[in-house]
């Protein structure tokens, strides 16, 4: 091999390893971009947070005084007493018989009428406060998982699912479905917490949705987590409805991106879990006997 020869062959391997290198350098850079757009994002998100969470501070001390002042009414407590002398005097008056009897009917009717309004506006302000205390709690569930840093740390997997159903408990009270939880116990596991957050409300999200779909149910989602028995590096979490379900086959497409069965699905909620699993060595599945026989997720997280 000439010397021309062989300065060509080197040229071609420089080239070559140039070329790598800077292949590997834009990919960190999509990288650093990307950390800094969710960086700025969540911090953001931290910010309206907590301008919400600063609103419904002074909305709260309203409601409590509002409801102070509605037990301790006077009108609610005392207006029997008030009205009673006046309805020992009515049958003495020089009114007409008729006129005596529609006023004493009305002071004997108004206390009670009066009390019940009262004790109706009670529980409705009641319930308003109770919105507003779950709201507050949302707001600070969210707030401590978006200070998280994106590295890994050991997480309990059934704090994880406790936190998703809290958040999502408004919407699923309100349909009245039943959640039963089987939680075993549970080696912590090496993972990015507010991500696997974030799957697990997903799929609380599609299992309460898709029993919409399915009114005639028993409604309820079931959430199973245990270490598998073949294997003890793996932690597996079964989140199963008595939603709609799903024929054989429909299950291929549901981790494909922009792929969505509802009106108003964006695709990307089962798109993302599968992403994230599959870049922590995990997966997910999803069964159904079929259509109207409900679904069942099933997530495998690896302990190490």
């Amino acid at each position: 091999m000439t010397n021309e020869t062989s300065h060509s062959v080197e040229c071609d391997n420089l080239k070559a390893q140039i070329k790598q290198l800077k292949n590997e350098l834009d990919q960190v850079t999509n990288d650093l971009l990307k950390h800094e757009y969710e960086g700025g994002m969540a911090e953001m998100s931290v910010g309206v947070l907590h301008n919400i969470g600063n609103t419904l501070t002074p909305s709260k001390i309203a409601i409590s005084m509002l409801l102070q002042r509605l037990d301790k009414s006077p009108l609610r407590t005392h207006l029997k007493k008030i009205l009673q002398p006046l309805e020992n005097v009515i049958p003495d008056s020089n009114l007409p018989e008729n006129e005596k009897q529609k006023l004493l009917k009305i002071i004997q009717i108004l206390p009670g009428s009066l009390e019940e309004e009262y004790e109706q506006n009670i529980l409705d302000v009641e319930k308003i406060r109770d919105k507003q205390e779950h709201i507050a709690s949302i707001i600070a569930l969210h707030m401590r998982y978006s200070h998280l840093k994106v590295d890994y740390c050991e997480v309990s997997v059934s704090r994880i699912i406790d936190d998703a159903v809290s958040i999502q408990s408004e919407s699923i009270s309100k349909r009245k479905i039943e959640i039963i939880k089987e939680i075993e116990e549970i080696p912590y596991i090496k993972i990015q917490e507010s991500k696997l957050l974030q799957i697990f409300v997903n799929l609380l999200k599609n299992a309460y949705e898709s029993i919409d779909l399915n009114p005639e149910s028993n409604k309820q989602i079931c959430l199973k987590a245990y270490v598998d028995e073949n294997s003890n590096n793996q932690v597996i979490v079964k989140i199963k409805d008595t939603g709609i379900g799903f024929s054989a086959g429909a299950e291929k497409n549901f981790f494909d991106f922009g792929y969505t069965s509802k009106s108003e699905g964006s695709g990307f909620g089962l798109h993302f879990c599968a992403n994230f699993l599959k870049s922590i060595d995990g997966h997910i599945i999803a069964q159904s006997e079929g259509e109207g026989k409900g679904a069942e997720f099933t997530i495998y997280l690896p302990i190490n």
